[in-house]
């Protein structure tokens, strides 16, 4: 039975804890993109995915992003 949802109270937080995720993690991710490997790393009550997008700039793009 589902007892919580991981939802963030609006659009401005959502975008702000997401770019927070990816900025403190900027080099993880050139390293990611650099070696198309897929690192899962603790972001401190966000979870964030990305996936690889080679035409993209940046060459990623958010997946999802949720509170824990």
């Amino acid at each position: 039975m589902l007892t919580r949802t991981a939802t963030y109270p609006d659009r401005e937080t959502a975008q702000w804890a997401t770019q927070e995720v990816i900025t403190r993690n900027e080099q993880t991710i050139h390293r990611w993109l650099a070696q198309a490997t897929c690192p899962v790393r603790d972001a401190h009550g966000v979870s964030t995915r990305i996936k690889y997008g080679p035409n993209l700039n940046p060459p990623f793009v958010v997946v999802t992003s949720m509170p824990e």
